[in-house]
């Protein structure tokens, strides 16, 4: 209903209103994924990503196990020029995606982006530590069972 309102907007007021009525949705169904990610759309492509923001940090601290509401998350953190939060939001990302080697990278961006606070680029830095240990002791796991990792690259050199 509230994608219909919204979508056939022809203002901000009708807009608006799309928004609330998701808003409404989320309040009558709190642990419908499908409807929380319908009001952070909303919310997108509404321009308010300080409110995206809110609500997923709310969400994510239910469930961290979507990888749909960290990417919404770093969309939001990116539109509002937040660099480290964007990166660290993708990190988790791409951590829940099955890609290590992909996290790190993104909190070593972080790192470079240092435009957030003390407490964040803290969180940042304890992160990396955490996935290059655990990365560490899973290729070291390996090498004593005599297996390649699989990202390895057959035959070339890195």
């Amino acid at each position: 209903m509230s994608e219909t309102v919204y979508g056939a907007a022809r203002g901000d007021a009708e807009r608006a209103e799309g928004v609330r009525l998701a808003r409404e949705a989320t309040a009558r169904y709190p642990v419908s994924r499908l409807t929380a990610l319908h009001y952070v759309d909303l919310l997108q492509r509404s321009e308010q990503h300080d409110a995206v923001i809110a609500y997923l940090r709310d969400q994510l601290a239910l469930s961290r196990s979507d990888p749909r509401l960290y990417e919404m998350l770093a969309r939001s953190y990116e539109r509002l020029g937040r660099r480290t939060l964007q990166h660290q939001a993708t990190a988790e990302l791409y951590l829940l995606r099955g890609s290590a080697p992909a996290a790190i990278d993104q909190l070593q961006r972080a790192r470079q982006a240092n435009d957030a606070d003390f407490y964040t680029m803290s969180e940042v830095d304890a992160r990396l530590r955490q996935l290059n240990q655990q990365l560490r002791e899973y290729r070291e796991q390996l090498a004593r069972e005599g297996r390649a990792p699989p990202d390895a690259d057959k035959g070339g050199k890195r």
